[in-house]
């Protein structure tokens, strides 16, 4: 058996190691393929985030919210709003 990672897995390493255009360009492909996958949207959030597109994370992160209720939802909500509060300072 192939120790493949997952979709998901696959998008989270590309993001850890900083690799934002590659985890965009699978994140775009992986949400064609499942639309309503929340975990892709939490993985687009948390990537908007690392580029410093604050209001765009916290526009999703609320979105999931809606939907997914979730502890790790809510703390990178309350980070990304923290973070803007900080740069406005």
């Amino acid at each position: 058996m192939k120790n493949e990672l997952s979709r998901i897995d696959y998008i989270r390493e590309l993001i850890n190691d900083c690799r934002y255009d590659e985890a965009l360009e699978a994140l775009e492909i992986a949400q064609e393929k499942e639309p309503d996958n929340w975990e892709l949207f939490y993985e687009y959030a948390r990537l908007q985030f690392e580029l410093g597109d604050y209001a765009s994370a916290v526009a999703n992160y609320e979105q999931l919210v809606e939907h997914h209720k979730s502890a790790i939802v809510y703390y990178n909500l309350r980070r990304t709003n923290a973070t803007i509060s900080l740069i406005r300072q």
